[in-house]
């Protein structure tokens, strides 16, 4: 395997949150009746969208895209956006949002994705949306998980094939021992592994690993465990019904109350109106 490619293979972490196919007429609408027409919001996730009829406007992180039929559109973790409708409201997509990274580099950084573009073959891309979709229906089946994760890897692949997606040059020069390091915090996150705890796994001193961590990913070690906290704590709350002491437990804060503190510094929501607010 050329060596470029396989330490990004070497750790990969998967998980699908909802695959759909919406129709003419009511896309704006999703099934908490939250209307999307004219709205801001956030992804803490990434998106894929295949349209097939219709079009609308999306601003991005401030950039505006005008979405046609047969298009591919990617939205990157973390990006902040405006809808906007125009055909009368007909639009028909694909899509699905999903959590992926390798070796703790999430997607939008280990590849230079474009955020919109025509497929060389559509079919190919509606294919993995369809197989996703029939297996969302039995997710809670750890056959269905695996084959799921599966999909969800094939969809992105195909993706970036199509795309002509090239794996990110600084991506590429991150050293081996800081994506360890990272794809280490993430595993042991349930732990409450420190920064400390990392860099002595890869053998640096702290002081030194956090230098290299922030040359590398442009946040320090202590900001990116942060981050993964505050993203798996948004999907948790949003999508199982585990309590808020069990979810703190989960990314380890010993203290709900800590742990809320933590939530709501950095959201502006404590977690109880957090999840209120999204099932509202």
């Amino acid at each position: 395997m050329n060596r470029n490619i396989q330490p990004i293979l070497s750790d990969l972490s998967a998980d699908i949150l909802e695959a759909h196919y919406i129709g003419e007429g009511a896309w704006w609408m999703d099934e908490r009746g939250h209307n999307w027409w004219n709205r801001n919001t956030h992804f803490d996730y990434n998106a894929l969208y295949l349209t097939v009829d219709g079009a609308f406007d999306l601003t991005v992180n401030g950039v505006l895209h005008h979405i046609e039929k047969n298009r591919v559109f990617f939205i990157p973790a973390g990006s902040d956006l405006v809808f906007r409708i125009d055909n009368g409201g007909k639009l028909c997509k694909y899509y699905t949002h999903f959590y992926l990274t390798l070796s703790g580099t999430e997607l939008k950084d280990a590849f230079d994705i474009p955020a919109m573009f025509e497929p060389s073959d559509a079919e190919a891309i509606r294919g993995y949306f369809e197989k996703m979709m029939q297996l969302m229906e039995s997710k809670d089946d750890p056959t269905a998980q695996l084959a799921l994760s599966s999909a969800l890897l094939g969809l992105v692949s195909e993706v970036l094939m199509q795309a002509g997606a090239v794996r990110s040059e600084k991506t590429a020069r991150i050293p081996a021992k800081i994506r360890e390091a990272a794809s280490y915090l993430e595993a042991h996150i349930a732990d409450g592994y420190s920064v400390n705890e990392a860099a002595e796994h890869i053998g640096y001193s702290a002081a030194h690993f956090s230098k290299k961590f922030k040359a590398a990913y442009g946040r320090t070690p202590t900001e990116y465990l942060s981050e993964l906290k505050i993203r798996l704590a948004r999907e948790r709350l949003k999508h199982t019904d585990a309590s808020i002491s069990e979810i703190a437990l989960s990314l380890g804060f010993s203290d709900t109350s800590y742990f809320s503190s933590f939530f709501k510094t950095r959201t502006g929501l404590s977690p109880a109106f957090f999840r209120k607010d999204t099932f509202k």
